[in-house]
């Protein structure tokens, strides 16, 4: 299955689409307290994070790509709208913590730093 990127489509949780497709328990009990964004593609529910904003810094909590959609990007993809929504809303920096795939932050222009992996945003 071939990705087109630019017709992804980024779903909010008030939208039915979110719920439908990622139903679980994780996701619903901490619905309040994160920025929870879906993306699908050819209307296929492809994938999810979820970050908490704490004041200018936001924390990753959660990135999920279905089985079906690995390896062709999304991931970077959702990342990458993440970091987007972080800087859009004057965030200083976004990090995760937990056992993370290095590989995947490190490509991604993540730095370790003790116990998480951060990427800074610099003002212009």
């Amino acid at each position: 299955m071939e990705i087109n990127y630019s017709k992804l489509e980024v779903y909010k949780p008030s939208s039915k689409h979110f719920f439908c497709s990622f139903a679980c328990a994780s996701i619903g009990a901490e619905k309040a307290d994160l920025i929870l964004r879906m993306v699908s593609s050819d209307g296929l529910a492809a994938g999810y994070y979820g970050m908490e904003q704490k004041d200018q810094r936001f924390e990753l909590r959660m990135l999920y790509v279905l089985k079906a959609f690995r390896c062709r990007g999304i991931g970077s993809w959702l990342l990458k709208h993440a970091m987007g929504v972080a800087e859009t809303k004057s965030g200083s920096h976004i990090y995760c913590r937990g056992n993370v795939p290095r590989d995947f932050f490190q490509r991604n222009g993540f730095r370790e730093d003790e116990d998480r992996w951060v990427f800074d945003f610099y003002p212009e």
